[in-house]
């Protein structure tokens, strides 16, 4: 194998990352933008490769699995040449540069995040001794877009923790002044943790060099962690330094990019607002994002989207943190014949009834208890025709059907109900809480959790094998459908609401 570096925990282009099915590839590409260009080439090296499937990860990346072979110098040649890797290998792992995918086209953004993003990758390919760093180093830039990262959104599932989070706010704090500030929060344990910091929009590089430098301090004087390969990261430095002494040692490199002793109140965001058709900022054309069944592209469904870029849509193809893609600046008497075309490649421009995210599982993860994939498939696939059925027999076979196939199409809801499929504890295929939550425990059987985690509250609703859960979480969907108070009332919400009047969900479900 012609891999350029050895591999470290976290996968990347320039080695490969040995799994149960083949290597895993990963490709960066800093605040989801993928040109055509870059997106051609990929496709071409899927060919090459033999490569059938491509995935938009949860940091909005790009990853191919089961290969069998390492890219030829020719092809990390051509990495470097179109901007998919660093021209230092030691670093490229770092260029996590989460940002809005839809920055500079929303409406709502205070500030355009995109030059941030550039010059954010291009500080990081240029600084070898940034490599100290653990491999899952991570920026997030939001715009104060109605398309967020970090922890604005309403829905505990889109949120997204990196370790340094940069969100622009209104120098007043009121939405209405677009000459923003930029907040400053530390992504670690799947929480955010808030420096009372602001940054001026001009010193935003220069505090995250200063931010890295004292990251590097911390690591030089950590005692190294046991696990050989493993670095310490945002979490440990939290702990043992704590919020203050941090600031203030990046402070001492950049004295004038910190203004401390600020409180801030970050705006929610618009939940879901990365799926649908949307207008932009700019008059006339609009945007589709596309759901992407567990976050994946056929090599067939790559090439017709980027066709449809070519042919519709100018500007990069825009990858989601949540496994999605945005095709953007599209006329808006064109956008029916973009949904036709999409929908000719099996894809769609709707908001699904159902978000569902799920790891690799069996047969591709050694600590995998359960193959999520093709569970996950088989929900998809099933639980339309479940709620039908259920709704058939209760309402009448004829109005049933018409409501089944109603929420076949869109669950009857406003926004998707998320289930997330993880087969360990790791919680690899997403960060926030889900509504739905079903962990791996053994060969084909889950253990089953209503309920996002907020306040501290789930609801355990015992193990269920692979072959009652579509039957199950049918009831579930269904008894929410028809109880909820408003469209605005989240699953978890009615969940708990229904289990404070008295109810025992598990005798209620079955």
């Amino acid at each position: 194998m012609n891999w350029i570096i050895d591999a470290n925990p976290c996968p990347g282009v320039f080695y490969g990352t040995p799994a149960q099915d083949g290597f895993l590839l990963r490709i960066r590409t800093p605040g989801g933008r993928l040109s055509l260009a870059q997106g051609r080439a990929i496709a071409r090296w899927m060919e090459a490769w033999g490569s059938d499937r491509l995935q938009v990860t949860n940091r909005a990346n790009l990853q191919l699995r089961s290969l069998s072979q390492a890219p030829t110098p020719e092809i990390f040649t051509e990495l470097k040449r179109l901007g998919l890797a660093a021209p230092i290998p030691q670093v490229d792992q770092l260029r996590n540069i989460m940002a809005s995918p839809t920055a500079g086209i929303d409406a709502h953004e205070l500030l355009d995040t995109r030059p941030w993003v550039q010059a954010l990758d291009k500080y990081i390919q240029q600084h070898r001794r940034l490599e100290a760093l653990p491999a899952k180093f991570s920026i997030g830039v939001d715009g104060g877009a109605a398309v967020a990262i970090g922890t604005r959104s309403p829905l505990a599932w889109e949120h997204r923790y990196n370790e340094i989070q940069l969100s622009v706010v209104a120098a007043d704090g009121s939405e209405a002044d677009s000459s923003g500030w930029v907040h400053l929060a530390f992504g670690a344990g799947k929480k955010m943790h808030d420096t009372g910091c602001l940054i001026p929009p001009n010193q935003v590089v220069a505090a995250v060099a200063a931010l890295t430098q004292a990251y590097l301090d911390y690591l030089s004087q950590a005692e190294p962690l046991p696990k050989p390969g493993r670095k310490r990261r945002m979490t440990h430095l939290l702990a043992d330094w704590g919020l203050e002494r941090y600031v203030q040692q990046a402070t001492s490199y950049q004295p004038d990019a910190f203004v401390g002793g600020q409180q801030v109140s970050l705006s929610p965001s618009v939940g879901a607002a990365h799926l649908g058709v949307h207008g932009q900022r700019q008059p006339g054309l609009a945007y589709v994002g596309v759901d992407l069944p567990l976050g994946q592209l056929t090599l067939a469904q790559l090439q017709g989207v980027l066709a449809i870029v070519e042919r519709f849509a100018p500007g990069p193809l825009r990858l989601t943190p949540w496994q999605s893609l945005i095709v953007a600046n599209i006329a808006e008497d064109q956008v029916e014949r973009v949904l036709e075309q999409l929908q000719g490649l099996g894809l769609s421009g709707q908001v699904p009834g159902l978000a569902i995210a799920a790891c690799a599982g069996k047969p591709g993860c050694k600590s995998a208890a359960t193959a999520t994939q093709t569970d996950a498939r088989r929900l998809l696939a099933e639980l339309p025709q479940q709620i039908e059925q259920q709704m058939g027999e209760q309402m009448g076979q004829k109005i049933g059907q018409q409501i089944g196939q109603q929420i076949g199409q869109q669950m009857g809801l406003e926004t998707p109900v998320n289930i997330h499929l993880t087969a360990c504890p790791k919680s690899c295929a997403q960060p926030g809480s889900a509504e739905i939550t079903l962990l791996g425990i053994a060969q084909d059987t889950y253990q089953l959790y209503l309920g996002d985690g907020r306040d501290a509250w789930k609801y355990d609703l015992g193990s269920v094998t692979v072959d009652d859960l579509s039957p199950l979480l049918g009831r579930v969907l269904q008894r929410y459908q028809q109880q909820r108070h408003s469209p605005e009332e989240s699953l978890t919400a009615w969940a708990r609401r229904s289990e404070q009047a008295g109810v025992r969900l598990q005798e209620w479900l079955s």
